[in-house]
């Protein structure tokens, strides 16, 4: 082993509790930002120090937790650590957006850097344990889809959904018996669930995914109206005779299934409502 081979294996002992993968991102990351030359400089002067190995551990990381990126990253992280659910997730951009909350970043351009760091993880992911980067998306998939992060109460109470009773038709339409099991996973569901249903009932009928960047304030604004009462959307379409026999019309249009006797429309369906509905009129008007 040449003598910079034993400073690098030295540098990773500090760090004995931390994963092969965590330190050799840490080092890229170092390297990247100071200069191959430069690190190791650096890793050679720390073993020199009369300090503890703990010490000396501390040191060396502090070197990447003092980098402007990192430092970026850990005042967002700070800012969205109480941000769990989309409805946060709005509230915290739109404030943002209106100064109410002002981030103060030391990067003069973050997505770059950002983008900087997915480049050296992903080389280190492939170079320690994957083969392919598809290997990697599918791992990093599966560690998502294991996590079960939210609950169908959390989900139904962020959609406006007082009741189980009233919820659970609506889910039914949407998605069959995927998520009416009350035994499955406890009722618990992971980001990519809880992401499916959120789009199936937040979404304008015309919207196929979100768009936080463009439509912040269309969100924002929608909070207030994830739930449409019936007598409400007749109004908004101005036909309240037959509505219940219109509805039922407009769903089999668009080939879609609703609830018997809804009086509660989720966003998704009341948005195709007050669109479709007045059409089936025009030729009588």
């Amino acid at each position: 082993m040449s003598y910079i081979d034993y400073l690098d294996a030295k540098a990773n002992s500090y760090f004995i509790n931390n994963s092969s993968t965590q330190l050799n991102f840490i080092k890229a990351v170092l390297k990247h930002y100071y200069g191959e030359a430069t690190y190791y400089d650096i890793i050679e002067d720390l073993w020199n120090q009369n300090i503890s190995n703990d010490e000396k551990g501390r040191a060396y990381l502090s070197l990447f937790d003092n980098l402007p990126i990192i430092k970026d990253i850990d005042t967002i992280i700070n800012h969205f650590s109480e941000v769990h659910t989309l409805t946060d997730v709005i509230n915290m951009a739109y404030d943002i957006e209106h100064q109410k909350i002002k981030l103060t970043l030391v990067c003069a351009n973050f997505e770059n850097e950002v983008n900087t760091l997915t480049v050296i993880l992903t080389e280190v992911l492939l170079k320690d344990k994957y083969y392919s980067i598809e290997h990697v998306d599918e791992e990093l998939e599966k560690a998502v889809a294991d996590k079960k992060m939210f609950t169908l109460k959390q989900v139904r109470e962020e959609l406006g959904f007082k009741r189980y009773e009233t919820f659970q038709p609506w889910l039914k339409c949407y998605f069959g018996d995927t998520y009416l099991n009350s035994n499955r996973n406890n009722g618990y569901i992971n980001l990519y669930e809880y992401q499916e249903i959120m789009e199936a009932f937040f979404l304008s009928f015309n919207e196929t995914e979100f768009d936080l960047a463009s439509n912040i304030e269309v969100y924002k604004e929608r909070l207030d109206h994830l739930l449409v009462h019936s007598k409400h959307l007749k109004d908004m379409v101005g036909r309240p005779n037959n509505f219940t026999e219109d509805v039922q019309m407009v769903s089999d249009n668009n080939n879609l299934k609703t609830p018997k006797g809804a009086r509660l429309f989720p966003f998704n369906r009341a948005s195709l409502i007050k669109a479709e509905l007045p059409k089936l009129y025009e030729n009588l008007d």
